[in-house]
């Protein structure tokens, strides 16, 4: 905790997740194991030293808390996963599935990197062309996901949106 203050005092701009590189960057140089991001957020929070958030609202999004739908098409989910080999390279897998019939419609995977946006657009027209065999969506779909950076991306929501 000492360290965490010590480097928020010294970069008081600098939010948990940039605290958090820094912070992995010294037990790294001292040694000892890098430390998860959850964490330091959680230990930032707790002493009050988290930036203030932007007074910028996110996107409109309706959060209804019903999945499962009455048929094919409605709705997809997608979500993102890592996992590590043997060889100790790390792969990081997305998906998008249909809520109704549960099946996974398109995936991607990468090595050595994260799922970025273009990844995921790719999915997104991937998941369509197989489903309707072409470019746009016949009509609307809803598609849910976390709120991660790939997802959340201007280009993303903007490709979306154009794609049905």
């Amino acid at each position: 905790m000492p360290l965490i203050e010590r480097l928020v005092g010294q970069r008081p701009t600098y939010g948990y997740r940039r605290i958090t590189a820094v912070l992995n960057r010294v037990l790294r140089a001292r040694g000892l194991d890098p430390v998860n991001h959850k964490r330091v957020y959680r230990i930032m929070k707790i002493n009050d030293l988290l930036l203030e958030r932007s007074g910028q609202p996110g996107p409109e999004r309706s959060h209804d808390g019903k999945v499962v739908m009455i048929r094919s098409n409605l709705r997809w989910c997608s979500d993102g996963l890592e996992f590590t080999c043997w060889n100790g390279e790390v792969i990081r897998l997305a998906f998008i599935i249909d809520a109704c019939d549960r099946e996974v419609i398109a995936w991607t995977a990468v090595s050595g990197a994260g799922i970025s946006g273009s990844d995921v657009r790719d999915m997104m027209l991937m998941a369509v062309e197989r489903r309707f065999g072409t470019c746009r969506a016949p009509e609307t779909i809803e598609m849910l996901s976390d709120n991660g950076r790939p997802y959340t991306a201007r280009e993303t929501r903007i490709f979306a949106a154009s794609s049905g």
